[in-house]
């Protein structure tokens, strides 16, 4: 398959950030959602983004037996993730945390904050969501996906036993693998769990030594009880400006390599590039949101399959662009070709 060929304009640094974001040329990656909500059952007076939860003493520790885990085990405050299509709880105390890897955002809920840079994986729960794309099909989960996943997230530190062996998820049918890290001591196991549903898939699973796997092993299974598996709730687009008629079916979140990409019904265009945005259990027991991603803005025309972008501080880009197995194709100026995933996120 051939995409034109896109002309690009570099000013003021722009050209670097751009190829930084977007250049990929390597085998598909997958998409996750960005954005978590943290819903409080009991907010507090000047903290909408605040989520109450029992106090850090309440919440168990890794050494305690599976048996000891009461429905006091859970926080009250209720976590939206990828823009609701996954409405879940925390243990108590526990961090919470989404970081991007590839064209995924994990959600980690772990016991103890993860260690800076994350050089080794922190012990808890994981997930991601895979938003149905514009034109594409159910085709079931297949274990080539599983296994791309956890190569995304854990590199080749785990191999995955064969077969997986089906698996359900409220309903939705899907494959489930398990694996153990190669040549190292002490040992560790992980857990990868794919389901597909109508409006996009699932993947979930632990990480853990393997003398706390049993007790985290039977956390994600009672996660999994009490979680909500929904549509994206996301709003409907107003039709879009004449500048952006032609390429309405872009409109929304994208997610790239290294960053996010929104386009707009007036054009708007926003690149979002990926740094961590983690919620911590402060003296209150109450979790925050942290920070805003770093962005660049423009505005953009679109002509045919060419977009014409101006950023903020006067450079330009053109793209040329194409929509493929619900992905969206973006071509620079070298030919090469970005796949972008379509991503479910709140609208900021």
């Amino acid at each position: 398959m051939k995409v034109p060929v896109a002309l690009l304009t570099p000013q003021h640094g722009s050209f670097r950030m751009l190829a930084f974001l977007l250049a990929c040329t390597c085998a598909v990656a997958v998409a996750s959602a960005q954005g978590p909500l943290l819903v409080p059952q009991h907010p507090g007076p000047g903290s909408e983004a605040a989520a109450t939860a029992p106090a850090a003493s309440q919440a168990p520790h890794p050494g305690n037996s599976p048996q000891e885990l009461s429905e006091g085990f859970w926080s009250q405050d209720r976590l939206e993730f990828a823009a609701g299509a996954l409405v879940t709880r925390r243990p108590s105390g526990w961090w919470v945390e989404e970081r991007p890897r590839g064209n995924y955002v994990f959600l980690w809920i772990a016991p103890h904050r993860p260690p800076r840079g994350w050089a080794a994986l922190p012990q808890g729960l994981w997930a991601t969501f895979v938003p149905r794309g514009p034109g594409s099909r159910p085709r079931g989960i297949t274990a080539a996906q599983v296994h791309h996943v956890v190569r995304t997230l854990a590199g080749g530190r785990f191999v995955l036993e064969e077969p997986g062996r089906p698996f359900s998820w409220h309903g939705h049918r899907g494959l489930l693998f398990r694996g153990t890290r190669s040549g190292e001591t002490p040992s560790w196991t992980i857990s990868a769990l794919g389901v597909e549903t109508p409006w996009g898939e699932y993947y979930t699973g632990i990480v853990a030594s393997d003398r706390q796997a049993p007790l985290v092993e039977e956390t994600w299974h009672r996660w999994l009880r009490q979680s909500r598996l929904r549509a994206p709730q996301q709003r409907q687009w107003p039709q879009p400006a004449a500048q952006m008629a032609p390429a309405a079916a872009l409109l929304g979140w994208w997610k790239a390599p290294r960053g996010q990409m929104y386009f707009g019904p007036r054009g708007e265009v926003v690149l979002q590039f990926d740094r961590r945005s983690s919620f911590e259990p402060g003296p209150d027991g109450t979790l925050r949101y942290d920070r805003p991603l770093v962005q660049l803005r423009g505005n953009a025309v679109a002509r045919e399959d060419l977009l014409l972008v101006t950023w903020a501080d006067g450079s330009r880009t053109n793209y040329r662009w194409r929509l493929y197995q619900g992905d969206l194709l973006l071509t620079d100026h070298l030919g090469r070709t970005s796949r972008l995933k379509p991503l479910a996120r709140w609208d900021r």
